[in-house]
């Protein structure tokens, strides 16, 4: 069988047993529309997101303010819009950077062994101890909260665990056949690494990378909440919810809404995943 063959065939496969998991597919689509918007957001925003109208203040959904008004009369859909982009840059941004990482020192671990297994591992383990909150907390005191910190501070919370993915997935490929025969051709280490190793990752990538941007937005959303994010008035899904609460009892709408929008974009990441997870399994391949 070629290896175009192969692929069409696996593509095939992988849609099939994708198309069992309607809410992965609902929850894809959902992630495509809400990237849609933060993306044209310029486009599809119907008010200025800082812009202060403070005669229509705190003011209840409504025909020209469909999510209502927020304490200083900015219109709560236009922020929600806007802090889409934010939370997704961060969410997003700080995973890959966390793939890389973590992917690259769980390749070395899990092919090499021994010692260099034995030493990587024991600094994964060092960064796994670190409370991340606490840390992040004193960098942001030191340096100053901004979107660049931000997705540095996340990505260093979350590449040790997928360096313990990548590391057990690598520990399994580096005994196949195909391994043994880039070696008796003369392949060195980071040549069959690169070109034979990390290709068979892409599996557990794809579903670790999904899965972990539903917990980043939700970090990014707490830091953001505590004051230790993004700052206003740059809107960000977190310091909206932030700025809502002391008006909860009277303004309900504010922190109702930009709550859900943080809700079911992370659920619909995790429906994403789950169904990836399936549809990626070989053992489902069938």
């Amino acid at each position: 069988m070629s290896s175009g063959v192969a692929v069409a065939t696996s593509g095939v496969r992988f849609w099939r047993q994708l198309r069992r998991h309607p809410l992965a597919l609902g929850g894809g689509a959902a992630i495509l529309f809400i990237f849609l918007v933060a993306l044209l957001a310029p486009l599809v925003s119907p008010y200025d997101p800082i812009a202060q109208d403070l005669d229509k203040r705190l003011q209840g959904p409504s025909p020209s303010h469909w999510l209502g008004t927020d304490t200083f009369g900015r219109d709560v859909l236009s922020r929600i819009i806007w802090g889409a982009r934010i939370s997704l840059l961060i969410g997003v941004g700080s995973i890959a950077l966390a793939i890389v990482v973590g992917t690259a020192f769980g390749a070395v671990a899990g092919f090499y062994g021994k010692r260099t297994d034995w030493t990587v591992m024991r600094i994964v383990d060092l960064f796994l101890a670190v409370p991340g909150l606490f840390v992040i907390m004193v960098i942001v005191a030191l340096v100053g909260p901004s979107i660049s910190l931000t997705v540095l501070l996340i990505a260093f919370i979350f590449w040790p665990s997928t360096a313990r993915i990548i590391r057990a997935v690598v520990l399994a490929l580096r005994a196949q056949d195909f391994v043994e025969a880039a070696r008796a051709v003369g392949a060195d280490g980071p040549r069959i690494i690169v070109r034979h190793i990390l290709p068979n990752t892409a599996a557990p990538v794809i579903v670790q990378f999904t899965l972990q941007i539903a917990r980043a937005i939700i970090l990014e959303s707490g830091l953001s909440y505590l004051g230790l994010g993004t700052q206003p008035p740059t809107p960000s899904w977190g310091n909206i919810l932030s700025e809502a609460q002391p008006h909860l009892r009277i303004a309900p709408w504010v922190a109702t809404f930009s709550g859900m929008a943080i809700w079911l974009t992370t659920l619909c990441f995790n429906f994403l995943g789950d169904g990836l997870r399936d549809a990626l399994d070989p053992r489902l391949q069938v």
